[in-house]
């Protein structure tokens, strides 16, 4: 999610504004604006999967991978690929409303597919509770 809906709006506000004539006429590559705001989101994705990769089994009594540096290795990849493509809708949308709408439309379908990763007893009762506040008779029951 940091790398759909949060890296594209910091790469417009940087290659949109001001802050490009001023790498400009410092002399400073134009790529640097990418290349500092992918490390930045690469770090602060990274030092996140960590937390919850040590927070899981805690609370969620969730199982640790069998090959640990497997599992980081494919995380890296994953979130690598995740900013290219995030990079990409930057870099070619310049309204801030379309991109946001963009990120959201590639955003979504991976949230769908990570939500059917999930047990089916954890959205039973939340789907219980719902069906029984809202969908008796057409009325609101909470």
């Amino acid at each position: 999610m940091g790398a759909f809906i949060g890296v594209p709006p910091s790469m417009v506000e940087v290659y949109g504004t001001d802050i490009k004539k001023m790498y400009i006429a410092n002399g400073i590559p134009l790529c640097f604006g990418v290349i500092t705001l992918v490390v930045s989101a690469f770090i602060h994705l990274m030092i996140m999967s960590m937390i919850i990769f040590t927070l899981a089994p805690i609370v969620f009594h969730s199982t640790i991978p069998s090959n640990i540096p497997l599992y980081f290795i494919t995380l890296a990849l994953f979130v690598i690929v995740s900013l290219a493509i995030s990079c990409v809708l930057g870099l070619a949308v310049k309204n801030q409303a379309k991109l946001t709408m963009y990120s959201q439309v590639v955003f979504y379908p991976l949230l769908c597919c990570l939500v059917s990763c999930f047990r089916q007893n954890y959205f039973q009762t939340f789907l219980k509770v719902w069906e029984n506040c809202f969908l008796q008779h057409g009325d609101i029951l909470c």
